[in-house]
């Protein structure tokens, strides 16, 4: 999955705010509010994730001394949709309720505030029906959270709280339950039946997903543990992964978490880490290790001990989206 990450504090601190700014400047122009009597710096990461073509985007700010304001530039390189999600405010305390701010970039818009935490999606025109293109651009006031808005937020954070972790996550299935929850949300809910058994599914996909995740060493981990646990049967089990199959994303996530390990132990034997995930032959395990990540385990740890990559701007993300 594409994406890039900015982070400022790999500049000096007179440097910070120039970094941050350049990084949106043909979406918005966001200015300092009052720089003169201010704190220095502006210590702020921003992550951007691309979702086939839905954008989700991550950003910590500093609070309180560092008030901003931005604005639509006159003519910006894109025409979407941002849904903006506040997380905390100034103080870093949680906002209770939460509100979802909807504008397009093809209409003039403009705001002020501190938030510390925000996380926003970004939706391309070409992506959404005509219908729900007409409502996305005829809402101008904010959403409170209630019902299937509730929801979207709750997947929104997820999705983040996934990625950060390193979990994996089925582009597709994630756009496509996200427009189905955006459409829910903006349209009665009742008149989209299909919608709701959409986000059900998927939101059972990930209440599972994050089972086989923190059961990744269980020897007993497999169709029949999962089954139990959920209350499922074995054909509605098989529903809820019908791309992948049951079997293969257990495997993918053993693989991923012997990833993570080869990076962050580079001291462990490689035979060692694939056996307390399951993998006793390691010819076995090198071949699925290979096909899934497309090198040697061997060749995967010494290739991942760089850095994180800060590459690209959030307007050429933006531009890139469903293409």
């Amino acid at each position: 999955m594409s994406g890039f990450q900015i982070d400022t504090e790999t500049v000096s601190a007179n440097q910070q705010f120039d970094m941050w700014h350049a990084a949106m400047e043909t979406v918005i122009d966001v200015a300092r509010v009052d720089t003169r009597d201010g704190p220095p710096g502006f210590p702020a990461v921003l992550n951007a994730w691309d979702f086939a073509g839905v954008g989700l985007v991550s950003m910590r700010m500093p609070g309180l001394g560092y008030a901003r304001r931005w604005t639509q530039v006159r003519q910006p390189a894109v025409d979407h949709w941002s849904l903006m999600l506040p997380i905390a405010d100034g103080w870093r305390q949680p906002y209770a309720p939460r509100t979802l701010y909807v504008s397009s970039l093809g209409m003039p818009f403009s705001g002020q505030g501190s938030d510390t935490d925000v996380i926003s999606l970004f939706i391309p025109r070409d992506a959404v029906s005509v219908q729900l293109a007409s409502t996305l651009d005829s809402i101008h006031e904010p959403i409170v959270e209630s019902g299937s808005a509730g929801l979207l937020m709750d997947l929104l954070s997820s999705l983040r709280g996934r990625l950060f972790d390193g979990l994996s996550i089925d582009p597709l299935a994630v756009r496509k339950t996200l427009l189905a929850l955006i459409s829910a949300t903006v349209s009665p809910l009742a008149r989209h039946p299909e919608n709701a058994r959409e986000v059900q599914r998927f939101l059972m996909n990930q209440r599972i997903l994050r089972e086989i995740r923190s059961s990744v060493q269980a020897p007993d981990l497999g169709i029949d543990m999962l089954c139990s646990t959920f209350r499922l049967s074995r054909s509605a089990l098989y529903r809820i992964f019908p791309d992948q199959g049951v079997e293969a994303v257990i495997q993918k996530e053993r693989l991923n978490a012997i990833a993570e390990v080869l990076v962050t132990n580079d001291q462990e034997k490689i035979g060692a880490i694939a056996a307390r995930y399951g993998f006793y032959d390691p010819s076995t395990f090198s071949r699925a290790f290979k096909s899934c990540f497309g090198v040697s385990p061997s060749e995967y740890r010494v290739a991942n001990h760089a850095g994180p990559r800060h590459v690209g701007e959030l307007d050429k993300f933006l531009a890139e989206l469903d293409r």
